[in-house]
C-alpha cells in the first residue's frame, strides 16, 4: 500500500509540472507574438514617416519630395526647359574706316604693323587655305597670327565646299582671337580655283550658301566676303551674286568687299 501511495503521489506531482511547463510556453509564445506585432507597427510607422509628399498650389509648377530607405531626398519637378542662351556676336563698324584688305604675300604681320602706324583701323591677315590648317600646317597657321596692336582683326580663309568651311570656323571659334572671318571668292590662282576654292566659289551659289550658314552657326564673331567683279571681264555677276546672298539672310554676315577686277 505504501509503495501504491508512492507512485500515486509521483504522478501528481510529474502532472503537476507538465502543466506548469504549458502555460510557461504559451505566456512565452504570446509574449513573442507581442513583441512581433510591436515590431511590426513600429516599422510601419517608420515608413510612413519616410514618405512624404508636398504639392504646392501656386503659378510654380509642382514639386515633389520623397525620401527612400536609404535617406536619400530625391526630388521631382516638371518643368519645361529653356533652350541655351544663343552666342553674342560682336558687331564691327566698317563704315568711314580705313581698312587693309588681306593681301597674300604681302599682307603680313608686318605689314600690318606699319600700316596701324600710319593709321589703319582695320587689319586682316594674309589668306590661309582651310584644308592646311585642319591639317595643322604650322606656316599656314603662322598667317592668322595677331600683333597686340591690331585692335580690330580678321583672318581671310579659303576653301571650296561647306565643310571645309565649317570645321575650319569650329577650330578658330576655339582657339583664335579673331574679331570677324572673310571668305575669300576673289583668290585667282589656279591650285586655289582647281579646288573649288578662291573665285572658283563664285560660280557655285548653293556651296557658298551652305559655307555661309556653317560658319554662321559656328562662330560668334561677324563674316565678310571678298569677292572679284565675276569670272571673266566679259561677264560681271558680282552685283547679281551680292543680290542672292543678302536674300539668304546669313547672322552675322556684316559686310560685302569687291576686288574691281575679274578673274581673267
Amino acid at each position: 500500500r505504501e509503495k501504491k501511495k508512492e507512485e500515486e503521489e509521483k504522478k501528481k506531482s510529474d502532472d503537476d509540472n507538465d502543466g506548469k511547463e504549458d502555460t510557461n510556453t504559451k505566456e512565452e509564445e504570446g509574449t513573442n507574438q507581442n513583441e512581433n506585432m510591436d515590431v511590426d507597427d513600429k516599422t510601419n510607422d517608420e515608413n510612413k514617416d519616410t514618405t512624404t509628399t508636398t504639392t504646392t498650389t501656386t503659378n510654380n509648377p509642382p514639386t515633389t519630395t520623397k525620401e527612400n530607405k536609404n535617406n536619400v531626398i530625391m526630388d521631382v519637378t516638371t518643368t519645361t526647359l529653356t533652350p541655351l542662351p544663343t552666342k553674342t556676336r560682336k558687331l564691327i563698324d566698317f563704315r568711314n574706316k580705313i581698312y587693309v584688305a588681306p593681301l597674300t604675300t604681302v599682307g603680313n604681320l608686318p605689314f600690318r604693323r606699319i600700316m596701324k602706324h600710319y593709321g589703319a583701323d582695320i587689319t586682316c591677315g594674309e589668306m590661309a587655305v582651310a584644308t592646311n590648317l585642319l591639317q595643322g600646317g604650322s606656316s599656314e597657321w603662322a598667317l592668322l597670327k595677331r600683333h597686340p596692336c591690331e585692335d580690330v582683326f580678321g583672318v581671310q580663309i579659303a576653301a571650296g565646299f561647306p565643310d571645309q568651311y565649317t570645321r575650319c570656323a569650329e577650330v578658330l571659334e576655339r582657339e583664335c582671337n579673331i574679331d570677324f572671318i572673310d571668305l575669300n571668292l576673289g583668290c585667282p590662282i589656279d591650285l586655289i580655283n582647281k579646288s573649288g576654292s578662291g573665285a572658283a566659289l563664285m560660280l557655285h551659289k548653293k556651296r557658298l550658301k551652305g559655307s555661309l550658314e556653317g560658319i554662321a552657326k559656328s562662330l560668334s564673331c561677324p563674316i565678310t566676303v571678298k569677292m572679284r567683279t565675276g569670272w571673266d571681264e566679259k561677264t560681271p555677276t558680282a552685283h547679281e551674286l551680292v543680290r542672292s546672298i543678302q536674300g539668304w539672310e546669313i547672322p552675322g554676315l556684316s559686310a560685302v568687299m569687291i576686288h574691281g577686277r575679274s578673274r581673267l
